[in-house]
């Protein structure tokens, strides 16, 4: 089983098939699918399955071919210390690293491991792995930067690198800097959507005689930054290329799962901040995202339809605008079949006997006036 094929099933959450809507505890917002199981990812949306994907991306390993106790972890920035616990989610176990093998050239990790377990419980392939220390192993995904609770740094008490909050950890922050109905021609341009379409309508299963659910969906043009920080530009240069990688290589995950399109829009360096007390360097990653965001409406079904017309008829026995005995009267045959039964429901026609009066047209034609009734409202045409 590829990579690929291992994150397809991932959805954000499962929906309640009666309403065809779901409520996501991450957000605290309920969210909608379409009934034809098309799925529509609004920009959130995209940016949760951002931060689940690169916890599978860091989790992912390779078995040693002879040595079951060998893993390597091609994904993982941090080097792991010897002690730190691996959860196996199939079999129920713990594993215990117990070395963390040194290239003798380079004189860094070679992301190999040897692990250490319960015999006959050594992990195979298809398990799934999960770190228990990834808050100090895994990169940081955070959806702001908190520079609200930056400090000083002669304050000893610092946010980032402190006592209270542990090691600095490579940290990647996304921000929505800009968001646009989406452009009809290209990204951004004038021509835009700018109402949402009316996509499908389903009974309401509450309710299925008198109520309907429209589903209308909304496209929208997204610039996405990605602000990569570390303590020195070789390392933030180094974390902004592995989450580019790491954004491509999944962008046809993203787009099984709703996503419209993703493209590469721009990379530039972030000025050093130095609120905190580790000073810190960037690098910014911007990304267009085109999504949608879909919107349910109830509407009364239309239960019940009266149609009443007064016409006046001419003495000469034909009614104004034509004939029914000759097929020249249009409106009588768009709501009447070949028997002359009305199609839509009870018709009523009053006809008045009505004298010509000398101004009117040689040919007989005259005004006349319709009431149409619905149930329920009533609106008038005249």
């Amino acid at each position: 089983m590829s990579r690929l094929d291992e994150v397809r099933s991932m959805r954000l959450a499962d929906f309640d098939e009666r309403y065809q809507e779901y409520y996501d505890p991450r957000r605290n917002v309920t969210r909608l699918r379409l009934l034809s199981g098309e799925i529509a990812a609004s920009i959130d949306d995209a940016i949760d399955m951002v931060e689940l994907l690169l916890d599978k991306h860091q989790n992912h390993f390779i078995m040693h071919h002879s040595n079951r106790w060998l893993v390597q972890f091609p994904h993982l920035l941090k080097e792991p210390t010897v002690g730190m616990e691996i959860y196996n989610e199939d079999k129920d176990v713990f594993y215990r690293v117990e070395h963390v093998q040194i290239d003798p050239e380079t004189r860094v990790w070679n992301r190999w491991l040897r692990l250490s377990g319960p015999t006959g419980a050594e992990p195979l392939q298809t398990d799934n792995l999960l770190w228990s220390d990834k808050d100090k192993l895994f990169v940081r995904f955070v959806l702001a930067f908190p520079v609200s609770d930056a400090k000083p740094p002669q304050e000893t008490d610092g946010v980032l690198g402190s006592k209270k909050y542990g090691p600095w950890r490579p940290t990647i922050t996304a921000r929505i800097a800009k968001r646009e109905p989406w452009g009809i021609d290209y990204p951004f341009s004038d021509r835009k959507q700018l109402k949402p379409k009316l996509f499908e309508v389903f009974r309401d299963p509450g309710d299925r005689a008198r109520y309907s659910i429209e589903i209308w969906r909304q496209a929208y043009d997204n610039l996405v930054t990605f602000d990569c920080w570390a303590q020195d530009p070789l390392e933030a240069a180094r974390l902004v290329t592995w989450f580019e990688d790491f954004l491509m290589q999944f962008v046809g995950v993203l787009k099984f799962n709703g996503v419209s399109e993703i493209l590469e829009w721009e990379r530039k360096d972030i000025q050093a901040d130095e609120r905190w007390r580790d000073d810190l360097v960037g690098q910014r990653s911007v990304f267009y995202f085109r999504t949608e965001k879909l919107r349910a409406t109830k509407r009364r079904n239309l239960t019940n339809l009266v149609f009443r017309m007064r016409v006046a008829r001419h003495p000469a026995g034909y009614v104004p605008g034509g004939n029914p005995a000759t097929g020249d009267q249009l409106w009588y045959w768009r709501v009447h079949n070949d028997t002359g039964s009305y199609l839509y429901g009870s018709f009523e026609v009053e006809e008045h006997g009505w004298d010509i009066p000398t101004h009117l047209p040689a040919d007989g034609s005259f005004s006349r006036s319709a009431d149409i009734s619905f149930n329920p409202g009533i609106t008038k045409y005249d």
